[in-house]
C-alpha cells in the first residue's frame, strides 16, 4: 500500500509539471506574439507615416514644378519683375509706391504680408497687357495669376472671376463709355451709379448700380466688393475686385486692402 501511494503521489506530481510547464509555454509564446503584434504595428505605423510624409513632400515638389512651368508660360507676356516704364519706391518699413506710366497709375503695395502659416512672403507685381496682378508666391491666386496671363487671350478674360487684386485698366472718354465699361466687366445688369472725387486729386471713386433682382436672376451678380476708379482728364479708368474678405494681411496695417485702395491714383 506504501508502494502505490508513493507512486500515485509521483505520478500526480509529474502531471502538474507537464499542465505547469505547457501552461507556460502556451503563456509564453502567447506574450511573444503579443509583442511581436506590438512590433509590427509600430513598424507599420512608423511606415505609414514614412509614406505619409514622402507624399506630402512629393506633393510639395509637384506644386513647384507646375508653378514654375506656368511661369515659363507666361514669361512671354507676364514679368514678375516690373517693365523698363514701372518702378517700385519705399515709403517706410511696410510700404512700397508701384508706379506704372504706360497705364498712367500709381499705388501703395506692402513689402512684405503674412501668409496663413505665419510666415512672411514678399509682395510681387505680376504685368500682362492692360492687367496688372498684386500677388504673392506662395499664395493660390499667385498661380491662378500665371496659368490665366498664359491661357487666356485677353486682358478681360485675365482677370474676370473671382481674381482679388487683379487690376484692369480701360480708356474710356465719357460717362457712357464708363457705364459700358462697366457692363463689360460686371454685367449687363449692371450700370453707372455715382461718381465721388477721392482724396486723390482728379481720380474720381465710381459705384455700381445693381438691376434690383435677385441673385439668382440678376444679371449684375455683385456679392462682393469692388473698387472702380476714374480719370476724366486722362479718360481711363481702373476696377479691381476685393471680394468678400481682405486678402493681405499686414503686420501694423489691418486694413491693407483698403489703404491699399484709397492710395490709388492716376498719374500723368
Amino acid at each position: 500500500m506504501e508502494g502505490g501511494k508513493s507512486l500515485l503521489i509521483t505520478l500526480t506530481a509529474i502531471i502538474i509539471i507537464l499542465v505547469v510547464s505547457v501552461f507556460g509555454v502556451f503563456y509564453y509564446m502567447a506574450t511573444q506574439n503579443n509583442s511581436l503584434r506590438e512590433e509590427v504595428f509600430a513598424v507599420s505605423q512608423q511606415q505609414s507615416q514614412t509614406i505619409g510624409e514622402l507624399s506630402n513632400k512629393i506633393a510639395a515638389a509637384e506644386n513647384i514644378v507646375a508653378s514654375r512651368v506656368l511661369e515659363i508660360k507666361a514669361s512671354g507676356t507676364a514679368s514678375s519683375t516690373l517693365n523698363i516704364k514701372s518702378s517700385t519706391t519705399s515709403l517706410d518699413q511696410l510700404w512700397n509706391e508701384y508706379k506704372n506710366p504706360a497705364l498712367s497709375f500709381s499705388i501703395k503695395i506692402p513689402k512684405k504680408v503674412i501668409t496663413s502659416q505665419d510666415e512672411t512672403q514678399s509682395v510681387e507685381i505680376l504685368e500682362s497687357g492692360n492687367a496688372v496682378f498684386i500677388t504673392y508666391k506662395g499664395n493660390y491666386y499667385y498661380t491662378n495669376a500665371l496659368k490665366r496671363i498664359s491661357e487666356s487671350t485677353t486682358d478681360l478674360q485675365k482677370v474676370t472671376g473671382g481674381m482679388p487684386w487683379a487690376i484692369l485698366i480701360k480708356e474710356v472718354a465719357n460717362d457712357n463709355e464708363l457705364d459700358s465699361f462697366i457692363k463689360e466687366r460686371y454685367g449687363s445688369g449692371c450700370s453707372l451709379d455715382k461718381k465721388k472725387e477721392s482724396a486723390m486729386a482728379g481720380t474720381f471713386d465710381v459705384t455700381v448700380k445693381g438691376d434690383g433682382k435677385d441673385l439668382g436672376e440678376t444679371k449684375c451678380p455683385l456679392n462682393y466688393i469692388v473698387k472702380i476708379k476714374y480719370s476724366p482728364t486722362l479718360k481711363k479708368a481702373a476696377t479691381w475686385d476685393l471680394g468678400q474678405s481682405y486678402n493681405f494681411e499686414v503686420k501694423g496695417a489691418p486694413e491693407a486692402d483698403m489703404i491699399m485702395s484709397d492710395s490709388f491714383k492716376f498719374i500723368k
